[in-house]
């Protein structure tokens, strides 16, 4: 905590004050913990790790892009990093500056890939519809031939 400049004094009697004792000194509740579990409650949240964006349960990937997206649409009027995809403007900066592999291309192949998978799940789907039409004409064919022998 010191690294980051945060007080640990602060921190610890904070939580030292969220606990509730009873009258013989035993711990019986935590009040932080209780106010978390009430607004988990009214906001619908059902498991955790869980983000609430303007008091709205997110409900989807949970991913860095999926995420940021949501916030962005929670703007009136958005900031120019969340028009188009300048997300990842931001983020190639950050990874430059912290780490000694950017993320050079990260939008081509991310939209690249999302239309593969889905060029695929057409095929796939296609694919099924086929095979079941086919199994449906054989099967009814066979029902006719028998119903025409009797």
């Amino acid at each position: 905590m010191k690294k980051v400049g945060v007080n640990s004094e602060s921190v610890d009697k904070c939580v030292r004050a969220s606990f509730v004792t009873s009258e013989e000194g035993q711990v019986t509740d935590n009040k932080l913990l209780r106010e978390d579990r009430t607004w988990s409650d009214q906001l619908g949240v059902f498991m955790h790790p869980s983000i609430t964006i303007n008091n709205i349960t997110y409900r989807g990937d949970l991913n860095g892009y999926d995420i940021f997206k949501a916030v962005c649409a929670g703007f009136m009027d958005q900031p120019n990093a969340c028009k188009g995809d300048n997300i990842f403007t931001a983020l190639d900066k950050i990874t430059e500056a912290d780490s000694a592999q950017p993320r050079s291309g990260q939008k081509k192949n991310r939209h690249h890939a999302r239309k593969w998978h889905i060029i695929l799940a057409v095929v796939v789907v296609i694919a099924l519809n086929l095979g079941a039409l086919y199994l449906y004409r054989r099967h009814t064919k066979k029902k006719m031939d028998q119903d025409l022998r009797f």
